[in-house]
This record gives C-alpha cells, structure tokens and sequence, in this order.
C-alpha cells in the first residue's frame, strides 16, 4: 500500500476533501506505479484476457436506473440475512468516481460517498477498490470488488450494527456461489464470518449483484465471544502464499511474511501461532 494520505492531508483531518485528492491524483499521474496494482487503468470497453481459463468480458455497458424510491425496505432483518436481497445505493459527488477510485487503487486514500439502504441514508462512507486479481483482470466499466468504510468520517456510525462491509465481485467464481455455500455450512460448525448478496446501485445507475461479506474484525469477535479481545490473523492475499500451518521452527521472523496479525502486535501471540503449528505438525 502506498501511503499518501499524509502527504496530501493540507487540513490535518485525516481524510482527503475534493481538492486534496484532485492534487494527489495530479502527482500520482506523475509517479511509478509503484505498489498500485494492475499498471494504467484499462479503458472502458476494453477486452481483457479471461481469468483462469475463463471467457472474456462482455465489453461493458450502462446498467439500467433504479432509485431508492423503486425498492422496499426489508425491515428489521439482520444485513447478513441469506432469504434478503437488499438494495444499497452510493452517490459519489463526481461522476467519474470510477477512474479515481482506481487512481487510489492500493492506497491509504478513500474516496467518499453517501450511502442508502432502506430509505435511511449514511453520509460520508469511504470507499475503495479492494482485491488483487478481482482488480487487475477486471477492465473499466465492469464489477470490481469494493471495501465502505461506513465509520469513515463519523466515528460511531453503523450500518445495521456494522462498521465495515465487503462487496466482492466473485472473479474467478463462476458459480457466484462458493463464498456464500461455505460461509452457510460453515457457520453451523465454528466462528465464521457471514456473507449473503446485495444489489448496488452506484449514481442511480445499477451494477448488478454484489457478494457481501463479513468484515474479520471485532465487530465479529463481539459476536462469537462477547468480547473485543483476542488475536486476530490474516494471510495476506499473494499467488505464492503458504498459509498452511506449517511449521517453520521458533523464530517468528519466518512467518511474519505469510501471516498478518490483524490485531496488536504481541510476541505472545506469535508464540501461540508457532505452538499451535508444532503441535499441528509433530503430534
């Protein structure tokens, strides 16, 4: 990630306002691509090479109209409920929020956005890309995976009891239904994030269906255990990963590049990990 935020940041509040992204943009333009995935954003329309062996893309067309007024609310079901499809709809304040979200692509820098659902509207969200090969082989126009950052701006803002969502574009997944399966089987079994499908709406226009997952965080740590504490791990997204619980001996250093803590760093915790993978391993 190329951080940026800081450098740009002329009012100190720790977010970039329209004018503080139009000057980060101007400089990135000049800049290496650096730690931004995916080269020079691919032009609309443009084929790319199918991903793992899959078809091309369609070259991307308008989706149709929708307004918040088209659509019923669905009440109090939870924002995970799997029978629910809800609607949420992002107004950018420019119209070619597309091409700088992906200027800010593998940035620290979110583009805001207000946000709708159920006839209850959210002010300043952050939004970015999110993904690698969910970015890289999905040209302009068509569905790229979004982080929102609904606590963006507005520390205690909520949407539905949470904090972060995840709207995945299910590349590579052309079944659109792997994420969704495991998270319903595996949810009856151990502490798994949830995930069910949304429809988003972006400037009134529609972008179609939306996997929409559970941020790892700990909002779902109150969940499971009642509790904000605990040690939380990623493995980071790389085509070489090797996040397969093996063990590596008792020096930390040789994990920290295929597992991320996600919560305080704490060489209790890695211990933990590196004893859990030896018992795994040598029991």
């Amino acid at each position: 990630e190329r951080r940026i935020l800081e450098r740009f940041d002329r009012d100190g509040d720790r977010r970039l306002n329209r004018m503080e992204r139009e000057a980060a943009r101007d400089w990135l333009a000049t800049q290496p691509r650096g730690g931004r995935l995916g080269g020079p954003t691919p032009p609309a329309g443009a084929m790319r090479p199918p991903p793992f062996g899959g078809r091309e893309f369609a070259p991307a067309s308008p989706g149709p109209p929708i307004k918040p007024a088209d659509v019923a609310s669905a009440g109090s079901a939870g924002l995970y409920e799997p029978k629910i499809l809800r609607t949420l709809f992002l107004q950018f304040e420019s119209t070619e929020w597309e091409r700088e979200l992906a200027d800010f692509n593998n940035t620290d820098v979110e583009v805001p956005a207000s946000l709708t659902l159920d006839g209850v509207t959210y002010r300043d969200v952050g939004v970015h890309f999110r993904g690698m090969s969910s970015f890289m082989m999905v040209p302009e126009g068509s569905k790229r995976s979004f982080n929102l950052s609904i606590d963006y701006v507005h520390d205690t803002q909520r949407l539905l009891g949470y904090r972060t969502l995840n709207l995945l574009n299910g590349n590579g997944d052309p079944t659109f239904l792997r994420q969704v399966l495991y998270t319903e089987i595996a949810r009856r079994y151990v502490p798994t994030p949830s995930a069910n499908y949304v429809r988003v709406v972006i400037n009134g226009e529609y972008w179609g269906v939306y996997v929409n997952t559970q941020q790892f965080n700990t909002d779902f740590t109150r969940e499971w255990f009642a509790s904000t504490k605990g040690t939380r791990w990623k493995v980071p997204g790389s085509p070489m990963g090797r996040g397969g619980m093996e063990y590596l001996g008792e020096n930390a250093d040789a994990y920290r590049a295929l597992y991320e803590i996600k919560s305080k760093e704490d060489p209790a915790a890695w211990r933990s990990l590196i004893r859990t993978f030896r018992v795994l391993n040598e029991t």
